[in-house]
């Protein structure tokens, strides 16, 4: 006769089966060994065992130092590669990837909104706004997943081609993580991307993005500081990326003007 543990955990998975939308919940999903492996590595990447730049043990080396066959680390190497947490050269190796190497991969990677084939490729000046360390909102707080007396570091900034503002972004980092970002150096950097910047500066290594996007009006408030007229329409994104170790770290809403910008969808 089944005890009541069995006969709780059989109904649950009977439960389950029939409704396929609570099996992952039931019954959730084993991590496969080169999953795992993967998990390590980013983890040992996070840790500094491995810094940016730096190539990583061969196959054969990584093979046996985990214990593992080789086709297991190739296809652990490769999760981490489409991440774009790691980059392999043929007949080099594979190394911890510098995102200003790579910069139209990565903006490729992370940035959807694109511009359109008759506007400026990008901004050619950024005006800070805003830079303040604050208490986090509710909202905030719950995204990044902060503890009660956690600091943000909270930016606006507005962007400009020779058509004028064309996009607006508001930010919010866990203050703990970015202590190296101040207003004077966000506005000097010289990479192409946010990101490659938060990773050569702050050492926060961006490696994946969460985003939704929404068609909204720009505030009449905005459109009359800024000379749009009123009702003037932006795709908004809210987008929250997520460092090594799978923490959010950076919470981010950017306004763009749809006379200029398209949202691809690749």
């Amino acid at each position: 006769m089944q005890n009541s543990d069995a006969l709780t955990k059989n109904s649950l998975r009977t439960n389950a089966m029939k409704n396929p939308e609570i099996l992952e919940t039931v019954l959730p999903r084993r991590e496969t060994l080169f999953e795992l492996m993967s998990r390590k590595i980013s983890q040992m990447i996070e840790a500094g065992v491995w810094k940016t730049g730096d190539m990583l043990p061969n196959e054969a080396e990584l093979a046996q130092r985990f214990k593992v066959s080789q086709g297991t680390v190739r296809r652990a190497l490769k999760i981490l590669t489409d991440q774009g947490i790691l980059v392999r050269h043929q007949g080099r190796g594979t190394f911890v990837a510098r995102f200003d190497s790579n910069p139209s991969g990565i903006l490729a990677r992370y940035v959807r909104m694109r511009p359109d084939d008759k506007a400026p490729n990008l901004p050619i000046r950024t005006i800070l706004r805003m830079f303040e360390i604050e208490d986090p909102s509710d909202e905030v707080a719950g995204i990044l997943r902060l503890l009660p007396g956690e600091k943000v570091i909270h930016i606006r900034r507005v962007h400009y081609t020779d058509r004028g503002p064309v996009s607006f972004d508001e930010h919010f980092l866990n203050a703990a993580l970015f202590q190296k970002l101040t207003a004077e150096n966000i506005v000097r950097h010289e990479e192409l991307l946010l990101y490659a910047f938060y990773q050569n500066v702050c050492g926060v290594t961006i490696q994946r993005c969460k985003s939704t996007a929404k068609a909204e009006v720009l505030s009449e408030a905005r459109c009359r500081q800024y000379g749009f007229e009123w009702p003037t329409a932006v795709i908004c994104e809210r987008r929250v990326a997520f460092a090594l170790g799978d923490h959010p770290v950076e919470f981010r809403i950017e306004e763009y003007v749809t006379r200029d910008y398209h949202l691809a969808l690749e």
